[in-house]
């Protein structure tokens, strides 16, 4: 079975050979660790160092590097794409203590959250956004088509062609995230309550766009879209379930019907507690997936598939927060183990994190995770340990 046809399985409920295995976003240093060397693609201070020295030629074949090495040391089955920089990139200048200037844009990488935080120069008072964007809404406009330039796109044309050539390219995925609550500046917020018909039209207006998005990734060979966006913490969703019924379900059903009449798959995404929305979430938005599966706020596969099985494939639940970053090598074995039993029957199940394997994942449970999935299925070892072994030495 291909890796293509693996994933299909997984979302139209048949059994595959084996669940599908993905990752979202692997950060450094594990991206380093795993490819034995500074990622261009993860590592920022590398990737800025590079950016002022390199040309664009240079920065783009190394950026196919990285991501061929990772992908086909880990054999996934799904790859995330998007766009690279354009040949005519501003190169990036330091600053200050952590802060670049790259175009007329500023940033300010914090390293110990791995972070990077976008500072606007100039940046108008909240009631001044709020009144501008109004004026936007009270003006008809259109969804206009997405224009990507193909020198933006040669990382992924090479990554295509790459993997064309082995016969077994991993399933595209896009990621079209566009209707988080978590991201909403407090006067939108406050629109819930005060502008409901503005907001309306605002939600109206995002789904229109993400729509062209995803015809455009579609173009471009993905079959998996990613939809919604951070809504909910700990104790539950950031708004109410009436809001998240009258406002945010029905765009992404938009967004839902639009993946399907495209050929492919739509995924409702964000971490955090869900159970208070849930039916809403997975069947009133009439989506295919459900990722960032948060384990750590009391979400798990087990009790998901007992309820929505039959209707939703579950991509991810290896706990980010807790095992993969501080427990043992074995406690991650183990808990992969347990997921891929608990996943097991009828598809519906894609192994992943709960959310990314960000900064401070312990290289060596990442690894094994992967170990671990590779010996559920019966299938040959990666060499990873050895990869780990070099790294270690050289740093």
């Amino acid at each position: 079975m291909t890796r293509i046809e693996r994933v299909r399985c997984a979302f139209e409920h048949q059994q595959p050979d084996r669940t599908p295995i993905a990752e979202n976003l692997i950060k450094s240093p594990t991206f380093d660790v795993l490819i034995g060397r500074p990622s261009i693609v993860s590592n920022f201070r590398y990737r800025m160092k590079c950016l002022k020295e390199w040309k664009w030629e240079r920065v783009v074949e190394q950026e196919v590097k990285d991501y061929i090495d990772l992908y086909q040391l880990l054999d996934l089955d799904m790859m995330a794409i998007g766009k690279n920089l354009p040949k005519d990139f501003a190169r990036p200048e330091k600053i200050g203590d952590a802060i670049w200037r790259q175009g007329d844009e500023i940033m300010k990488y914090h390293e110990s959250s791995d972070v990077i935080e976008w500072i606007a120069k100039g940046e108008l008072p909240e009631v001044e956004r709020e009144k501008l964007h109004l004026k936007g809404l009270s003006e008809p406009s259109e969804a206009k088509p997405v224009v990507v330039r193909e020198d933006e796109l040669h990382v992924l044309r090479a990554l295509c062609s790459h993997f064309e050539k082995q016969g077994d390219p991993p399933a595209l995925v896009a990621p079209c995230y566009s209707l988080g609550v978590a991201w909403l500046p407090s006067y939108q917020l406050l629109w819930f309550h005060t502008c409901p018909d503005e907001l309306h039209e605002d939600y109206r207006r995002i789904t229109d766009v993400t729509i062209r998005e995803m015809e455009f990734w579609a173009e471009q060979g993905a079959i998996v879209f990613g939809v919604g966006g951070d809504l909910a913490s700990d104790k539950g969703p950031i708004i109410s379930p009436e809001h998240y019924d009258e406002f945010i379900m029905p765009e992404i059903k938009r967004q839902a019907e639009a993946a399907h009449q495209l050929g492919g798959y739509a995924v409702n995404t964000t971490d955090g507690y869900l159970w208070p929305i849930l039916d809403s979430f997975l069947l009133g938005t009439n989506v295919d997936g459900y990722a960032e599966i948060d384990k750590g706020a009391g979400m798990e596969i087990k009790q998901l598939k007992e309820c929505y099985g039959e209707q939703t494939c579950f991509i991810g639940n290896v706990d980010a927060r807790v095992t993969l970053c501080s427990g043992t090598t074995g406690e991650v074995r183990r808990e992969v183990h347990g997921l891929l039993d608990a996943g097991a029957g009828n598809g519906g199940h894609i192994l992943m994190s709960s959310n990314c394997i960000h900064k401070d994942v312990n290289p060596e449970n990442y690894i094994a995770m992967v170990q671990a999935y590779r010996e559920h299925f019966g299938l040959p070892g990666l060499d990873l340990e050895g990869v780990l072994a070099a790294s270690s030495k050289g740093r």
